[in-house]
């Protein structure tokens, strides 16, 4: 392109660029003074760093016209302090990820190796103290659904299962007038 307006490097469809606050590698990208333009009609994208704010982030555009400015869907972000993003640029702890789509699982594990060593999800905390949550899942309402605690309890519909003699703790809400079952076991031949 003959309008770079910042300092900058192309070579093929990759490019080096930087303006006073970050530094950039992109793919089908050029930066003219109308902004961030594609070079062919192909998916663009590029990575950023924050030179102001120490934010490392990757982002990339849908597949447009050649020339055409390109509108920036931000997909991961490291912050200043390590906290990582996907789908959010203010991340709250060391991994956050979130998701706004119907019928999609927010992160899913899979180990395909079928030996006797294939192990899943492992979460450790170094606790052992009754108050920390060793593992939580929330509801919609922000209530807790599940809990694990640092002592080993676990929690059902209750965020404090404290009764050391039962580590299980389940409970249900319900009515005056209400029959629930609070916990089934089967076995099967």
């Amino acid at each position: 392109p003959s309008a770079w307006n910042v300092d900058a490097l192309q070579v093929g469809q990759a490019s080096l660029s930087q303006d006073v606050n970050s530094e950039y590698m992109g793919a089908n990208t050029y930066n003219s003074a109308a902004g961030w333009k594609r070079i062919n009609a192909q998916l663009a994208g590029y990575m950023r760093m924050g030179t102001n704010d120490g934010i490392w982030s990757f982002s990339n555009g849908i597949t447009g016209v050649a020339d055409s400015v390109i509108t920036w869907n931000e997909r991961m972000r490291i912050d200043s302090s390590g906290n990582v993003g996907i789908n959010t640029t203010a991340p709250t702890s060391k991994l956050d990820v979130r998701e706004a789509a119907n019928n999609v699982y927010t992160a899913y594990f899979y180990n395909s190796a079928t030996d006797a060593n294939a192990n899943g999800v492992n979460i450790q905390t170094a606790t052992t103290n009754a108050g920390a949550y060793a593992f939580r899942v929330n509801s919609g309402s922000n209530t807790n659904a599940l809990v694990v605690k640092g002592n080993g309890n676990v929690g059902i519909g209750t965020d404090s299962p404290a009764d050391t003699l039962a580590p299980l703790h389940i409970r249900k809400n319900a009515g005056a007038s209400t029959t629930v079952e609070l916990l089934r076991l089967d076995c099967q031949d």
